[in-house]
């Protein structure tokens, strides 16, 4: 079905539960009189403006599909991501960290964890019991600002760590791990090759 730009709009909105009034205030836009026509004549061409704005604040959406109805709303890599598919890395202890541009071990299906890009194992019990050794740690790919006292993964000079970031200054980060038989230490940021946020985990119970 090829519908209009009008069409497709109302088609933005329900995915994502918005009406005329909280797409307005997204769009930073002072009157709803400009989507309200959109809504209720979904034949009226928006601007270019209106369009680009839409894009901006949406950005997993499929510009091509939007503007001129071909293609599918959301790309293929968008919409794997939204099934949660996380790619797993098995590691093994003493192993060289793999290379996460590669072929995955295995594709992990985590309803729920939209936000996640990477699954990696855990070894040793310097986290425990908020992680085991034998855990699988489910980890969000996309850099963001370091949140103290949030878990991490993180791989220096090959090696895979998982810590909480305790503290944070312009050459190191400042690492703590849950169990209390491991001391703190520093690491040198130009040592860390990745740090990812762990958002969950998969554990394996042992009866």
């Amino acid at each position: 079905m090829n519908e209009t730009i009008g069409e497709r709009i109302k088609i933005l909105m329900r995915h994502y539960g918005l009406n005329k009034n909280s797409l307005t205030v997204k769009l930073g836009m002072s009157s709803n009189s400009v989507i309200g026509r959109i809504v209720n004549d979904p034949e009226r061409a928006p601007s270019f403006e209106i369009l680009k704005e839409i894009l901006i604040k949406h950005p997993m959406v499929n510009a091509r599909w939007f503007v001129t109805g071909e293609g599918d709303m959301f790309s293929r890599e968008v919409m794997s991501i939204q099934k949660g598919e996380i790619s797993y890395f098995k590691l093994m202890a003493g192993s060289e960290f793999p290379d996460i541009d590669g072929k995955a071990t295995a594709v992990l299906i985590v309803n729920g964890f939209t936000d996640c890009e990477y699954a990696f194992d855990v070894f040793g019990d310097s986290m425990a019991p908020r992680f085991r050794s034998g855990d699988i740690v489910l980890c969000a790919g996309v850099y963001k600002p370091i949140q103290l006292g949030e878990p991490y993964f993180i791989v220096s000079q090959g090696i895979p760590h998982v810590r909480t970031v305790k503290g944070v200054n312009d050459n190191s980060y400042k690492l703590s791990a849950e169990n209390n038989r491991f001391d703190d230490y520093e690491l040198r940021k130009e040592d860390v090759e990745f740090i990812f946020p762990v958002k969950g985990v998969i554990r394996r119970e042992v009866y």
